[in-house]
């Protein structure tokens, strides 16, 4: 019995980290149009700042190739890990490859110097 009760709270704990596609998909919309008080304010409400879509991008990625520099540095101030996708992609070459302002390519590069 201590067993099974044991597992049942693991798995809950592994949900409570959780977040549905649709929340991610309206995180990454957000990271690509929205204010930043807006993107802060889901982060204060639990989004994972590192969730990612099916194909793997995170609100990093998508802010890095839009140019939004003060989306980017929110996401990197709110501890964005910036995991790379399942292709190895990351925020910096998406921001190198769509020409994205040369400041937020030195905070990502700054980054990853870390």
């Amino acid at each position: 019995m201590k067993v099974i009760k044991g597992l049942v709270l693991l798995c809950l704990m592994m949900l409570a980290g959780c977040q549905s596609e649709e929340e991610t998909s309206q995180f990454l919309l957000a990271c690509k149009y929205d204010a930043p008080a807006t993107i802060a304010a889901m982060l204060d409400n639990g989004i994972d700042v590192d969730g990612q879509d099916k194909t793997g991008l995170s609100g990093l990625m998508v802010a890095a190739a839009e140019n939004r520099r003060d989306v980017v540095e929110l996401l990197l101030a709110s501890g964005e890990a910036e995991p790379p996708d399942a292709p190895g992609v990351t925020a910096l070459m998406l921001a190198a490859a769509r020409g994205s302002d040369t400041a937020i390519i030195g905070d990502l590069l700054g980054r990853e110097r870390r």
